[in-house]
């Protein structure tokens, strides 16, 4: 067996590997959200450094940008200049689960049945 076949083949264990357990999935996932954060930041026009200081109760929204925060994601603006840390960290992470619930069923949606009864991803 040559040196390229060995290496080949070596390549293609690995990628059956990480295909088997998913962690393509997993990596696409990681990436669809930090894309999906960086819109969310991107369409309430505040840094990922300011929304971290008023998630974490550092600091208090301004009304327009609470406002701009609401539009985006549908969290109350009342929240982001009233609520507490705890409140705003659990609104938030209740928004990451709807977005991560949609994606799950966008991903399933787009796998189907074959006529030979195999899934089909689209």
């Amino acid at each position: 067996m040559s040196k390229e076949k060995s290496i080949l083949s070596k390549i293609d264990v690995e990628f059956s590997n990480i295909y088997e357990h998913n962690v393509l999935d997993t990596n696409i996932y990681s990436i669809y959200f930090r894309v999906m954060i960086k819109n969310i930041l991107d369409k309430m026009d505040i840094s990922s450094r300011h929304f971290s200081y008023l998630l974490n109760g550092d600091r208090n929204a301004t009304a327009s940008t609470a406002i701009q925060i609401e539009r985006a994601t549908g969290i109350p603006k009342e929240l982001w200049v009233f609520g507490s840390a705890l409140e705003r960290k659990a609104a938030w992470e209740n928004f990451l689960k709807q977005q991560k619930d949609s994606y799950e069923r966008s991903k399933t949606a787009k796998t189907s049945i074959s006529s030979q009864g195999h899934p089909v991803r689209w």
